[in-house]
């Protein structure tokens, strides 16, 4: 895998860490819908305190101070995005900021010199091409924890281990769902680096057992992504669900090779980079159509239709959406694979209010998001998503009394809950509720928010 050189990834560790809030600033925000890499670069030096100066951004970009000048200027324009990926890893620039995808090659830096490997690339007799190899590369990811060379298993992997890889990922997923913001994804990183990816490397196995193995390894790689998501730990997340991606396609599962991409085009689109979250989707939509399942196929219909409404195409937004109701009308009981149960009623109505809210309907958003409430029990973090849901939009609607009395639920909901996401959602509401901020109600809110650790003056 290519990664950002040694040279930059050590200098660029001795700027500091800046806080969300850096990012939030005008200049920068400014920048980034400018499509400015240049400007993003001088906004970065120039707002922090003391000053940054042009030559070491040079010593950590690993140009020339000229360079960094002429490129802040504008006098030179960058447009390989492999170099400006790297530039944006090394000085911390958060990825929804970024107005391009990285390309796939580039990831957060690390230290291992493999080169890219396809997990499942055959030999011309048929045998896995240096899985371990890959493997290893992956482990040595953010994505996992206590990066080391790869124990071996001591027997024959059978059906009794891949049983005990779903256990343990079904209940890695209950703790996740019910108190989000990472907690288990040491445990879950470890038995993913120690138990899981050794089991990989195996060649003792029947060709059913490792599909079946593949399949496991690829829930529990989506599973530690989405709880780096929730950490805030976009790259990390992203790095997760492809690599659970590859371990789906090698199994040849289209459903769930599917699901991983339905994930990409969510969180693209939660973090609004609809270009993004459009391609993810259109991924997923193909690979759906192979699987056949009707759950799967309205999921990622409905992503694109997210994708779509952050681009204020009403037409096609509405049209994917009747795609998505029209193939969950046609889910059948027992088809659902248990992976995705989760995708209910209450999960597209979640989906449906965000959109037509992003959408800026917010009239038609209210009956969904009061309906996404009807939720099954195990989902505490979900049901303080919707509680934002219907507060932002009953913001939107002026109904000033009822949206706050379901983002205060949320957010005693989610004191029991440490999510990014929880506090990005209650964010959103903030924000909607700006026009009411002399008020006393909506005061004592972000009062509130700011005993949280959120920032209110972004509300102003």
């Amino acid at each position: 895998m290519i990664i950002a050189n040694s040279r930059a990834t050590s200098v660029a560790q001795s700027f500091p860490v800046l806080p969300a809030e850096f990012w939030q600033q005008l200049e920068i925000k400014h920048a980034a819908a400018m499509r400015d890499f240049g400007k993003l670069m001088k906004a970065f030096r120039e707002l922090q305190n003391p000053p940054i100066k042009q030559a070491e951004l040079a010593q950590a970009l690993n140009i020339t101070q000229g360079q960094v000048s002429r490129i802040e200027s504008g006098r030179s324009a960058i447009t390989d995005l492999t170099k400006l990926a790297r530039w944006a890893i090394v000085i911390g620039v958060p990825f929804n900021l970024l107005w391009f995808d990285p390309p796939t090659h580039v990831t957060i830096p690390y230290t291992t010199d493999d080169d890219d490997v396809k997990i499942g690339s055959t030999t011309n007799e048929g045998d896995i091409v240096d899985r371990r190899q890959f493997l290893k590369a992956v482990t040595a990811s953010p994505t996992l924890i206590n990066s080391s060379d790869l124990p071996t298993t001591s027997h024959a992997v059978g059906v009794s281990d891949v049983a005990r890889v779903h256990d343990w990922t079904e209940n890695f997923r209950r703790m996740d769902n019910k108190w989000g913001g990472g907690h288990g994804i040491n445990q879950a990183g470890y038995f993913l680096q120690n138990d899981v990816l050794p089991m990989l490397t195996e060649s003792r196995m029947t060709n059913a057992v490792r599909k079946s193995l593949l399949v496991e390894a690829a829930q529990l790689f989506q599973l530690v992504g989405w709880m780096h998501y929730d950490t805030a730990n976009q790259n990390a997340g992203r790095t997760a669900l492809r690599n659970a991606f590859r371990l789906a396609s090698d199994a040849d599962d289209y459903a769930l090779a599917a699901e991983m991409q339905a994930g990409l085009s969510h969180q693209a689109s939660f973090l609004r980079i609809p270009d993004l979250a459009e391609d993810a989707a259109s991924n997923a939509i193909h690979h759906a159509r192979l699987s056949g399942l009707m759950s799967v196929r309205s999921e990622a219909a409905v992503m694109e239709a997210n994708a779509f409404a952050l681009q204020g195409d009403e037409k096609r937004t509405i049209r994917a959406l009747a795609t998505a109701e029209d193939f969950f009308c046609q889910i059948r009981s027992g088809d659902t694979p248990v992976w995705h149960r989760y995708y209910d009623q209450a999960y597209l109505n979640a989906k449906f209010g965000t959109v037509l809210r992003d959408l800026g309907d917010s009239e038609r958003a209210e009956g969904y998001a009061r309906a996404s409430l009807n939720m099954t029990d195990g989902y505490e973090r979900g049901r303080t998503f919707n509680l934002c849901l219907l507060a932002g939009v009953l913001a939107d609607r002026g109904e000033l009394e009822e949206a706050l009395v379901h983002v205060n639920l949320a957010m005693q909901t989610a004191t029991s809950i440490r999510s990014s996401r929880v506090r990005e959602y209650l964010s959103d509401v903030g924000h909607r509720l700006a026009r009411y901020a002399n008020t006393p109600e909506v005061k004592e809110f972000y009062h509130n928010l700011s005993k949280k650790g959120i920032p209110t003056r972004r509300f102003a």
